[in-house]
């Protein structure tokens, strides 16, 4: 049991650690890589503090963790079907505590990196307009705009499967592919 524990937790740790790097870049600036070199002051980490109240921080990592759990854990949860429930019940327990100590450890390392990234300037302007009524009003419309972009990229995914589709035929050749027989249906 402690085998499939490990395995499940390595499986969460793996897709959290993916969900962390897949929207960075791959390159980053030199001005950038300049700037994580120096050591912020408490007034630029309290100021980045101050942002991430002002944007919702902690409610939009919230509510991206619960939406990306629930695949991750059926991911984990298929690779081990011998789980019972009862175990799949305290496993996501203990994995959802687990996160909610982990994350106030995330958000003050993430705060120093911030601060490493964001001038001092950068920081004062952003913190005046989101604390500002109309920065506090756009934060407030977020999720209704991340709502609005789920539901276009749902109804724009057929769309977008075709045209890669077409890309990598283009590509590979796909007339050269031999393809699986189709299931006929009863």
């Amino acid at each position: 049991m402690k085998r499939v524990i490990f395995g499940l937790a390595f499986v969460v740790a793996s897709c959290l650690s993916g969900m962390t790097t897949a929207a960075q870049p791959s390159a980053t600036p030199a001005s950038v890589g300049a700037a994580n070199q120096r050591e912020p002051s408490a007034h630029t980490i309290e100021l980045v503090k101050r942002y991430f109240v002002a944007v919702h921080y902690d409610d939009t990592v919230n509510r991206m963790m619960s939406a990306l759990m629930p695949p991750f854990l059926k991911l984990a949860f298929d690779r081990f079907p011998d789980v019972t429930p009862e175990k799949k019940a305290a496993i996501t327990q203990a994995i959802d505590s687990a996160i909610a100590d982990w994350l106030p450890k995330f958000r003050e390392r993430m705060a120093v990196e911030v601060a490493r990234v964001l001038t001092e300037e950068e920081l004062e302007a952003a913190v005046t307009f989101y604390e500002s009524p109309i920065g506090r009003s756009i934060v407030a419309k977020q999720p209704a705009i991340a709502s609005v972009a789920k539901n276009l990229t749902e109804d724009m995914k057929p769309e977008l499967l075709r045209i890669m589709a077409d890309r990598l035929c283009h590509a590979i050749d796909c007339t050269k592919l031999e393809q699986p027989p189709i299931a006929k249906s009863s």
